[in-house]
């Protein structure tokens, strides 16, 4: 009769409440990472195609839709261990418009650190007023922090230029732009002094 090889199983013995402790970071150190991580979604996504066509007083112009937005910048902050989340939210009704203000708290999940953001959106189609201002809100805080673009048509560009020409006179160079732009809003007082 042949015998049966015995092989014996072994567990890893593993010793209770000696786990490894999370890697300590500096301050500096978080605040560079989560700059990389945003720096790495802004890489992923720099720009967004316009889906949708908006009219407003004779002139076209391009608009993302926020379903899309939502869809590609939370696939990269998943990637990138960030969460990106309303803290802060504040409501103001008037004359059927919904104005929302939030402020968003970006986190990088690995070391704890977060930025806050802000955003703002206003809806205006009485019963969804809310959900589009608070959609609007999340939109804009997301395209401004990644600071994505998208093409605008060449006949909105050249509108743009003519527009800027009338008001500002053309200028020929970068200091003749700046001088333009304060002789123009030197004619409006501040209010309040600047920080």
């Amino acid at each position: 009769m042949a015998k049966k090889k015995v092989t014996k199983k072994t567990k890893k013995k593993t010793k209770k409440g000696k786990s490894k402790p999370p890697k300590e970071f500096t301050e500096q150190e978080k605040i560079i990472i989560l700059h990389q991580k945003i720096h790495a979604v802004m890489r992923e996504n720099p720009s967004i195609e316009c889906t949708l066509v908006g009219e407003d007083e004779d002139r076209k112009f391009g608009i993302c839709e926020a379903a899309e937005v939502f869809r590609m910048y939370s696939r990269a902050m998943v990637k990138h261990n960030l969460t990106f989340l309303p803290v802060q939210k504040k409501t103001t009704l008037g004359n059927g418009c919904v104005l929302v203000e939030t402020t968003f708290q970006i986190t990088d999940i690995t070391t704890g650190y977060h930025i806050f953001v802000p955003g703002s959106g206003l809806g205006m189609n009485f019963q969804w007023s809310a959900n589009s201002a608070s959609t609007l809100a999340k939109k804009q805080a997301m395209l401004e922090t990644f600071n994505c673009s998208w093409p605008q048509q060449k006949e909105y560009r050249a509108e743009v230029q003519r527009t800027a020409t009338r008001a500002f006179g053309p200028a020929q160079s970068p200091q003749q732009i700046s001088e333009a732009i304060k002789d123009h809003f030197g004619k409006y007082p501040m209010k309040g002094k600047p920080k």
